[in-house]
């Protein structure tokens, strides 16, 4: 898990995006941002939806 020093997220918001063999997950929250990669699109899918349930949104975004 990554998280991002300078980026500074004004609302929250989940995203599952692909890169080669990689998917990751982003998390969007007030004062920061954070990225976890995972091998396997289950995995990524899987936490995406927990955070998205955690931050009370009703969809993933995926790119």
């Amino acid at each position: 898990m990554h998280r991002l020093d300078d980026p500074i997220a004004p609302e929250k918001a989940v995203t599952l995006a692909e890169a080669g063999a990689e998917w990751h997950v982003m998390i969007e929250e007030p004062g920061h941002v954070t990225v976890r990669s995972f091998d396997c699109e289950a995995d990524a899918e899987n936490y995406a939806e927990r955070q998205k349930t955690r931050l009370g949104f009703d969809k993933v975004t995926r790119i």
